[in-house]
C-alpha cells in the first residue's frame, strides 16, 4: 500500500487532470488540505512537493500552490517569432528592441515588431501556431487576462520582464525578492534603520511580490516598516496622485518616522525625490532613496539615484535561449530563467 503522502498526491494530481483545478488556479492551503485528509501539515507539504516535481504545480513561496502546464514538448520547429511590446515611451523599450533584435538575427531568427494596444488583440495574435510569441512588459493584472494570454500562447509564448512560470509559460525574468533584499541590504549598510516600500497597483504581479518580501520582512520585530502603498492609483501615471500622498504624509509626519524610502520604480523615486527638495528634506543626509529599474532616469536626479538594474539584456539573453532550446528540442522543461538584478550605487544612499 502506498504511504499516505503519496496517496493524497495521486488524488490531486487526478483532480488537476481532470480539470477540477484550472490551470493557475491556486489550491487550498497545506493547512486546509490536512483538515480535509485529517492528516498533519507535513504529510500533505510532502504531497504538494512531489506534486511539484512532476510539474503538476508550481511553489510560489510566500504566495501559495498554482496549477502549471505539464511540459507538452509540441514546438514549431522553423524560427520565426512575432514580439510584441507595449504602446509606451519608457526608456527600456529601446534596449529591448535593440538587445532583442541582436540576439535574434545571432540565430537567425526571423522576426516581426508589433506594438500592442489592447490585451485582445494580444491574444488573438498570439494564437497563431506557426510561429513563437515573445511579449514584453505588457503589464498584465487580471487574473482572466493572464489566464487566457498563456493558454492561447501554450508552449509557444515567451514571457520577458514578468513571471507566469504557475502557468506553466516559458519567461525570463529577475527574481523580486532578490530585489527588494538588495534594497534593504543597500539601506541597512548606510545606516538606515527604519526604512518605507513606496509601491503602486498591487494587482501587478510584480509590485504584489514586492511587498509580499517586504511583509515578511517587516513580520520581524526589527524589520522595516511597511507605510504606503498606491493601490487606487493608475500604474501608468502616478505623478499627480502620488505627490498629493506624499503631502498627506507629509502633514500626517510620516516623514518623521523614516530614514530611508524604497521605491518600486524610478519614476515614483524622481516623484519622491523632487518632493524632499520642495520640503527641504535633504537627501541623502536626512534621507535615503532607492529605486527600482534603473532605467536611465535614475542619474537626471540631484542627487543621482542609487537604483537596482533589473538586467533586461541578461533577461533577453535568457529568452532566446529558450527559444533556441525549443527548436532545437533540448528544452528541459524548466519555464523560468532568472538574471542576476545589480545595485548600482549613487548620491542618494551615500553621504559624501
Amino acid at each position: 500500500m502506498k504511504p499516505q503522502y503519496l496517496q493524497i498526491r495521486d488524488e490531486l494530481a487526478e483532480s488537476i487532470i481532470n480539470g477540477e483545478y484550472a490551470v493557475g488556479e491556486q489550491l487550498p492551503s497545506c493547512r486546509e488540505l490536512a483538515a480535509k485528509w485529517k492528516v498533519s501539515y507535513m504529510t500533505v507539504s510532502k504531497a504538494v512537493n512531489e506534486l511539484a516535481a512532476e510539474n503538476f504545480v508550481d511553489l510560489n513561496h510566500g504566495r501559495g500552490v498554482f496549477v502549471r502546464w505539464r511540459h507538452e514538448g509540441k514546438f514549431p520547429t522553423s524560427r520565426n517569432i512575432r514580439i510584441f511590446i507595449p504602446e509606451s515611451s519608457h526608456p527600456y523599450l529601446d534596449i529591448f528592441k535593440n538587445t532583442v533584435k541582436q540576439q535574434l538575427e545571432a540565430y537567425n531568427w526571423k522576426y516581426e515588431v508589433l506594438t500592442m494596444q489592447s490585451v485582445k488583440e494580444l491574444i488573438n495574435l498570439v494564437r497563431d501556431t506557426s510561429c513563437y510569441s515573445m511579449v514584453y512588459g505588457f503589464e498584465l493584472s487580471k487574473y482572466e487576462d493572464i489566464r487566457d494570454l498563456c493558454n492561447a500562447g501554450r508552449e509557444r509564448l515567451i514571457m520577458v520582464g514578468e513571471r507566469y512560470e504557475r502557468f506553466g509559460i516559458s519567461s525570463s525574468a529577475v527574481d523580486n525578492s532578490q530585489v527588494i533584499r538588495l534594497a534593504i541590504a543597500e539601506m541597512q549598510a548606510a545606516g538606515r534603520k527604519k526604512i518605507a516600500l513606496l509601491c503602486s497597483n498591487l494587482n501587478h504581479m510584480d509590485e504584489a511580490e514586492y511587498v509580499a518580501v517586504w511583509q515578511n520582512l517587516s513580520a520581524d520585530a526589527n524589520g522595516p516598516e511597511y507605510l504606503w502603498d498606491l493601490k487606487l492609483v493608475p500604474f501608468s501615471s502616478p505623478r499627480e496622485s502620488l505627490y498629493q500622498l506624499l503631502e498627506e504624509k507629509f502633514k500626517n509626519g510620516m516623514f518623521d518616522k523614516i530614514d530611508g524610502i524604497i521605491s518600486t520604480d524610478d519614476e515614483k523615486a524622481l516623484i519622491m525625490n523632487n518632493f524632499c527638495y520642495d520640503h527641504k528634506i535633504d537627501i541623502p543626509k536626512r534621507l535615503a532613496l532607492v529605486a527600482v529599474n534603473d532605467s536611465g532616469m535614475a542619474e537626471l536626479a540631484r542627487p543621482q539615484l542609487t537604483s537596482i538594474s533589473i538586467a533586461l539584456p541578461a533577461q533577453v539573453v535568457n529568452a532566446v535561449r529558450l527559444l533556441e532550446e525549443k527548436v532545437s528540442g533540448t528544452f528541459n522543461g524548466i519555464n523560468l530563467r532568472l538574471a542576476e538584478p545589480l545595485l548600482i550605487r549613487r548620491g542618494s544612499t551615500r553621504l559624501s
